[in-house]
């Protein structure tokens, strides 16, 4: 009796610092009668301290207090190199469903590198499962989580028991699971649901475990391994994973900062100050770590997003221009693109590409031309010497023009206005009464936004058929007034994007007296008679230099 009350007061002793000195003396003088005893309550007296980004202690107790030792056979399956080898090995040495678990594990990865038919049906293979299936609640976590996915990209059913049995298991541990371990569950959910096939009652709970347990998460690899997944999680789980991103961003790899930003493209999310963070630190990367697709897929991010980091896509610029040879027609285009977006012109690389498009003309698709030449146009990007550029796009547009998409079409024929290369054949086939009646009796475009400016009964000299009978009234002009905005310019330039800058050709040729009003002059202005003043100003001196001519 004196010996169990001993050992249930002894946890309370560490708390009273007068009774220090006599628990040291009842713990030395009961060590030889208590110990066997008093080994459990003595772990109370040990302090406990975790810090929130640590993990779960429930989930990490498992594989620190019952160390696993790593079994001859699980020794040699790591060594081998075909799926052959693996289940001789089981075949020779056999094991437990831990060893099973990993010898299936081992096997999907070597069957992904080699190939295997119908490796489900080998004997031995059964062999493995059945002793999984048999003793499922005896193997350990990490082996559990990870046999999810061997099973599936091995093709085993969906629907099959020993599938089932395992879900059912993890679904009983999962509070016992590590932070990394619900990611990798995660990627096997979201696998789960592109083949139609979902447990709904795993997926709550582990969706669940994530937002209550986030603060665990403390490692990018975790992370990037979530945000790619973001489809799954609700706003707040993912504003929480942003914050844990922006906190970890300095430890991202070049390959972890491209997942996490193009997981945050594939949202819609803008989030600035995390873009911010990534760009400062891929910038910072060495050059072997930058590779083309990840170089291209961070140009991708930033137009799809409309952010703009200039040191960044400069670097992208300098990293690309030296393997400008090595890339595809699809890289080529996709990169134009994602400029263009940006509505940054960089002189080298569009020039580059189209080097790169006379080059490789065959290996170019007609939709890859239109979107080489339209990303060339929203940019104005015009060549200084493009005839055997211009001829090539001429030719590839010969036979499939006519039978491209109406907007499509629409966009290629403004495309060849910009670079002052439309002629006669391409105008008419969008202007016929037909092809207008296909683009404004789409749901795209109402008839509450396309409303042309009837002027068949003025003169028109600039038109064709010089347009109508009646001259304008005496002493009048033609004066449009047209308001520059920010988004009309390339970026951190004054020169008009392409679109534009067709857009006031157009408005002269017409024999419009054009007055410019850009937003960098506008703002200067801080009072309304300042504003009258500037209008009228303008209007004085572009009458002037009309009246001059």
């Amino acid at each position: 009796m004196t010996t169990r009350l001993l050992c249930r007061w002894a946890r309370l002793f560490p708390r009273c610092p007068q009774a220090a000195t006599a628990s040291a003396r009842l713990q030395t003088c009961t060590v030889h009668q208590t110990e066997p005893m008093c080994q459990m309550s003595l772990s109370w007296i040990r302090p406990s301290a975790r810090h929130l980004c640590q993990g779960s202690e429930l989930a990490r107790m498992e594989e620190t207090t019952l160390p696993y030792e790593q079994t001859q056979l699980v020794r040699l399956v790591e060594k081998v190199s075909t799926p052959e080898e693996v289940l001789q090995l089981w075949a020779e040495h056999g094991g437990s469903a831990s060893d099973a678990a990993r010898c299936l594990v081992q096997l999907n990865l070597r069957v992904m590198e080699k190939g295997g038919e119908g490796i489900l049906q080998d004997p031995r293979c059964e062999s493995m499962l059945e002793t999984v299936h048999s003793q499922v609640s005896s193997v350990w976590n990490g082996s559990l989580v990870g046999l999810l996915r061997a099973l599936t990209m091995l093709g085993l059913p969906s629907d099959a028991p020993l599938l089932c049995s395992i879900q059912n298991e993890v679904l009983w541990r999962i509070r016992r699971l590590t932070y990394r371990h619900l990611a990798y569950l995660v990627d096997w959910v979201a696998f789960q649901r592109r083949q139609g096939y979902e447990n709904e009652a795993l997926t709550t709970a582990l969706l669940k475990q994530l937002e209550l347990r986030w603060t665990e998460l403390c490692d990018s690899r975790t992370i990037s391994i979530l945000m790619g997944r973001a489809s799954l999680f609700t706003p707040s789980l993912m504003d929480k994973l942003e914050d844990k991103a922006l906190e970890l961003a300095e430890s991202f790899t070049a390959e972890d900062i491209r997942r996490v930003a193009f997981a945050l493209a594939s949202q819609n999310r803008r989030a600035v100050p995390l873009l911010r963070a990534l760009s400062y630190h891929l910038n910072q990367k060495p050059s072997f770590e930058l590779k083309t697709p990840l170089l291209l897929d961070i140009a991708y991010v930033y137009g799809k997003l409309n952010f703009h980091q200039t040191h960044v896509l400069q670097r992208i610029a300098t990293e690309l221009l030296p393997r400008l040879s090595e890339l595809s027609s699809l890289d080529v285009t996709r990169c134009a693109k994602s400029l263009a977006f940006l509505k940054w012109l960089h002189l080298p690389m569009f020039e580059g590409f189209a080097q790169h498009y006379v080059s490789n003309s065959e290996n170019y698709s007609t939709l890859q031309v239109c979107n080489l030449f339209i990303s060339f146009a929203k940019l104005n990007f015009q060549l200084g010497k493009g005839e055997e550029f211009y001829q090539k796009v001429h030719k590839a547009l010969e036979g499939s023009f006519q039978n491209l998409e109406p907007f499509l079409k629409t966009d290629v024929v403004w495309s060849l206005c910009v670079l002052n290369q439309a002629n006669p054949y391409y105008i008419s086939s969008v202007t016929k009464y037909d092809f207008q009646k296909k683009l404004t009796g789409s749901n795209r475009i109402s008839y509450s936004e396309s409303k042309p400016i009837d002027l068949e009964n003025l003169k028109a000299p600039h038109l064709p058929g010089g347009g109508g009978r009646d001259a304008l009234p005496a002493g009048a002009r033609r004066i449009a007034f047209v308001a520059w905005e920010f988004p009309n310019f390339c970026l951190r330039s004054k020169d008009l994007l392409g679109r534009f800058a067709m857009q006031k050709r157009h408005l002269q040729l017409a024999g419009f007296i054009l007055v410019e009003v850009p937003y960098f002059e506008w703002l200067e202005l801080k009072s309304d008679w300042q504003k009258v003043a500037y209008l009228k100003d303008k209007l004085g001196k572009a009458v002037t230099e009309d009246m001059a001519k």
